[in-house]
Order: structure tokens, then C-alpha cells, then sequence
């Protein structure tokens, strides 16, 4: 019969959650809602990582499986219903939220100049996001939100959120 040492247990568990705890990690922070997950690309981000000018905060939306969603997440400029990369602005059907307290608040968003259109999410499509914010950037706990509509100018009745990443 094995004995079991529990320094090793305790380095075992301690090398797990180092493991686990990158802030490089792809696709660490995903919940999904109506088929859509959203995925952002580092769980901390520095201020620099999403100052203007920045490449800003970057995630992943993966569309339903089996039915079209409609968001304003479009860049104006472009024509097309089906865009990538889409962007969480001012004016979108997205936006950055901040923890304060118990609740959430909006934070300031990136402008698109071109302006924002609604876009088709295709079934099963998988989609870069580009969340955008402007100064003064707080650090703390923040996520993703976008609203969704399952037809083309309806009303917003789908939620999809990140997890929570920090900036620091």
C-alpha cells in the first residue's frame, strides 16, 4: 500500500494552480449564453494593453451552432452584414463594464469613426473582438458584454458576457 506525503500533495496542488492562473492563457474566460461564447484573450491586461492606440481587448465570440444572432458590433465603413474582426465602441451593442462594489458600471468607450452597423452573427462562425476604451482607464475587475437580438433590428433579448479579467 502507498502512503501518501502531503508536501507533495501541497507542491502537487500548488504547480496546478500556477498552472492555471496565466495570463496569456486563450479562450480562459468564456461564458456562453444562447449559443454565443465569449472568450477574452488574457484574463490581465496592463493600461497599456487598452489605452488608445492600443491594440486594446481582445476576445473571442463564437456564434450559436444552429441560428443566425444580429448585434451592432460593425464597422460603417464596411459594408458587409458579416464582419471580422467586430468591435466593442461607443454605440455598439457591446460594452466594457467595470466592478464597483456590488454592481457594474459602463466604462468609457473607443469611438469608431466610421460609425457602428449591425451585423449578422453566422451559426457556428467564429469571430476575432476588439473592446476599445478611452481615458481615463481605471485598473480593476472588468468584462465584456454584448447584446444580441435573434432578428435583424429586433429587440435585444440575448446577453452574452466574459468572465471577469483584471487590469492593472
Amino acid at each position: 500500500m502507498r502512503s501518501f506525503n502531503p508536501l507533495r500533495i501541497a507542491a502537487a496542488a500548488l504547480v496546478v494552480a500556477c498552472a492555471g492562473s496565466s495570463s496569456e492563457s486563450p479562450f480562459a474566460t468564456e461564458i456562453s449564453a444562447g449559443g454565443l461564447s465569449l472568450a477574452t484573450d488574457k484574463t490581465t491586461y496592463s493600461i497599456a494593453d487598452v489605452s488608445p492606440g492600443s491594440a486594446g481587448i481582445r476576445a473571442t465570440l463564437t456564434a450559436a451552432p444552429d441560428k443566425p444572432y444580429y448585434a451592432k458590433l460593425g464597422d460603417a465603413f464596411n459594408g458587409a452584414v458579416d464582419q471580422n474582426p467586430l468591435y466593442i465602441a461607443e454605440g455598439t451593442d457591446g460594452l466594457v463594464e467595470r466592478q464597483s462594489g456590488n454592481g457594474w458600471v459602463k466604462a468609457s468607450g473607443g469611438v469608431l469613426v466610421e460609425g457602428v452597423r449591425e451585423v449578422v452573427l453566422t451559426p457556428g462562425k467564429t469571430y476575432s473582438v476588439f473592446a476599445l476604451l478611452s481615458t481615463p482607464i481605471q485598473t480593476g475587475t472588468y468584462r465584456l458584454t454584448i447584446n444580441a437580438s435573434e432578428t435583424a433590428g429586433g429587440a435585444k433579448t440575448l446577453v452574452v458576457r466574459s468572465a471577469t479579467f483584471e487590469v492593472r
